[in-house]
């Protein structure tokens, strides 16, 4: 109900990719498990019937590079994924989620214990004096994408993004 269409195939034949129209697909995913020839064959048909977008699940670090090389543009290795979100939640005991965005990068879902609501937004100046930056905030079951004029309130769940050293600090 999500997609506009999504298909189940031998994605390791090309005429059954060809017959479905893949050619007409602007993302793919392959996510096959453990069978890395058929992961390999499938990024190489997607690549030569012109799919722009190609996300690759890797069972290990080493195959992020062959998948790269035939043309994936993102190589998810969920195991490692997985640890260093462990690893960043465990930093903190008010970290909630931890998300890497790229290299050091990460938004962070900080449960925030306060028992007073702090200044405005603007007057905190997080970008400068913490540099990072506030995305969001939630409060009980609204989100509010925060202006300067905003606040953090006691029992918020704010969203932070920036360096993960710098959202320590934060």
């Amino acid at each position: 109900e999500f997609l506009e269409h999504c298909y189940i195939c031998d994605a390791t034949n090309m005429s059954a990719l060809k017959e479905l129209g893949v050619s007409n697909v602007d993302e793919a995913i392959v996510a096959i498990g453990e069978d890395l020839e058929a992961s390999i064959l499938t990024v190489s048909n997607l690549k030569t019937l012109g799919v722009e977008k190609i996300i690759v699940r890797a069972d290990q670090i080493e195959h992020v590079d062959i998948f790269t090389r035939l043309g994936a543009t993102e190589v998810v290795v969920p195991e490692i994924s997985a640890g260093e979100t462990l690893a960043n939640k465990l930093i903190s005991d008010s970290f909630l989620d931890y998300y890497k965005v790229q290299g050091e990068y990460g938004i962070v879902r900080i449960s925030v214990e306060i028992t007073t609501p702090t200044p405005a937004l603007k007057e905190l100046n997080t970008p400068t004096e913490y540099k990072v930056s506030i995305v969001s905030i939630l409060r009980g079951k609204e989100i509010i994408i925060p202006t300067g004029e905003d606040n953090i309130q006691p029992g918020d769940v704010v969203f932070v993004i920036g360096k993960t050293k710098y959202i320590m600090t934060f």
